[in-house]
């Protein structure tokens, strides 16, 4: 967190939806996921949504995790933004 900044909202422990777009192929989940794991451990797969766009170029990640901390949803957020297949995040 940068100086100065207000920290989150977030109560934790809690429940938390990671939504993560690039470009579509099964690639990107398995990236996306990829970094979460490094993070939080192992994530079922029933926790994991894929969308397309609706012109099918891109994909929409969704996982749905149990966060402990607020160090957790930092770190998988800097993998996100560290990683150029990765265009969007939230």
């Amino acid at each position: 967190m940068s100086e100065g900044a207000p920290p989150p909202l977030i109560s934790y422990p809690t429940h938390y939806t990671f939504k993560a777009m690039g470009l579509a192929g099964p690639e990107l989940k398995a990236r996306i996921l990829a970094h979460v794991r490094a993070v939080l451990g192992a994530v079922e797969e029933s926790s994991i949504t894929v969308r397309p766009s609706s012109a099918g170029k891109y994909e929409s990640v969704s996982v749905h995790v149990y966060l402990t901390s607020e160090d957790e949803r930092r770190r998988i957020y800097e993998a996100f933004h560290g990683d150029k297949s990765i265009v969007w995040y939230v």
